[in-house]
C-alpha cells in the first residue's frame, strides 16, 4: 500500500494525511504540536513530537461530556416512562372506584315515592287496578272488550319508580293475560278464557302485593338505618 503523503496521528495512532489540520478519527489539532514525516522504512509513518497535554485533556473532556449527555437523556426517558405508567394506574383506580352510596334521607325519599305510586288516591296503581277489575266484572260476559282494553292501556302508560320496574313488568304481563281471556270469551272459547283469566288475575294481584311488601320492607329498613 502506498503511504506517500500520510502520517500517524500521535493521539489515536490512526493514519492521516500530512497536510491535515485535524485528525479525522479523534479530531485532535495537528497544526501546532506535531510534524509528520515518512521514515526510511517505506511503509512506516512515525511522529517527530509527542502529543501535548492540552490536546489530550481536551479529547478526554469531550468524551466525558458526551457520556454525561447520554446519561441525562436516558434519565429523562426513564422519568417519562414512569410518569406515563403512574398516570395509567391512576386511571385504572379511578375506573374501579365504587359509586357514591345514597344517604339515608335519599333512600327514604325513594321508597316513600314508590309507596305513593302504589297507594295514591289520584290515579294510584291500586286505584286503577280496582277500576280495571270493576270494568272487567261489569262487562257482559267479557263482550265489552274495548272498555277492558282501554283500561288496560291506561295501566300500561304508568311510569313506575326504578325500584319497582321489575315487578311492574310482571304485573303488566298479568294484565295482558286478562285482556287475552276477554278476547277468548268474546270468541266463545271458554276453555281458554277461564284459565287465562285466572292466571292473569293471580299474576297481577301477586305482583301488586309484592310491590307493596317490597316498599314497606325497604322503607322500614331505611328508617332504622337513618
Amino acid at each position: 500500500m502506498n503511504n506517500a503523503g500520510f502520517g500517524v496521528c500521535p493521539y489515536c495512532k490512526e493514519k492521516v494525511r500530512i497536510t491535515a489540520n485535524k485528525c479525522r478519527y479523534c479530531y485532535s489539532d495537528l497544526t501546532e504540536d506535531i510534524e509528520l514525516y515518512k521514515d526510511k522504512a517505506p511503509n512506516r509513518l512515525v511522529p517527530l513530537k509527542t502529543s501535548s497535554t492540552k490536546n489530550t485533556r481536551n479529547f478526554w473532556w469531550m468524551k466525558g461530556l458526551a457520556a454525561i449527555v447520554v446519561l441525562l437523556v436516558l434519565m429523562l426517558v426513564g422519568l417519562s416512562i414512569n410518569k406515563i405508567s403512574d398516570q395509567k394506574k391512576e386511571e385504572e383506580v379511578a375506573v374501579k372506584k365504587p359509586t357514591v352510596v345514597n344517604t339515608g334521607h335519599e333512600i327514604i325519599d325513594t321508597w316513600v315515592n314508590a309507596s305513593n305510586f302504589l297507594t295514591s288516591k289520584q290515579g294510584g296503581l291500586y286505584t286503577l287496578h280496582g277500576e280495571f277489575l270493576g270494568v272487567l266484572s261489569a262487562s257482559d260476559t267479557f263482550q265489552d272488550l274495548s272498555s277492558i282494553e282501554a283500561k288496560a292501556n291506561e295501566l300500561k302508560i304508568i311510569d313506575p319508580p326504578p325500584v319497582l320496574q321489575d315487578l311492574f313488568i310482571k304485573y303488566l304481563v298479568g294484565i295482558d293475560l286478562i285482556v287475552d281471556s276477554a278476547n277468548y270469551a268474546k270468541q266463545g272459547d271458554w276453555d281458554m278464557a277461564t284459565p287465562t283469566l285466572n292466571k292473569g288475575l293471580d299474576l297481577s294481584s301477586e305482583s301488586l302485593e309484592k310491590m307493596y311488601e317490597r316498599v314497606m320492607e325497604e322503607l322500614e329498613k331505611a328508617l332504622k338505618e337513618d
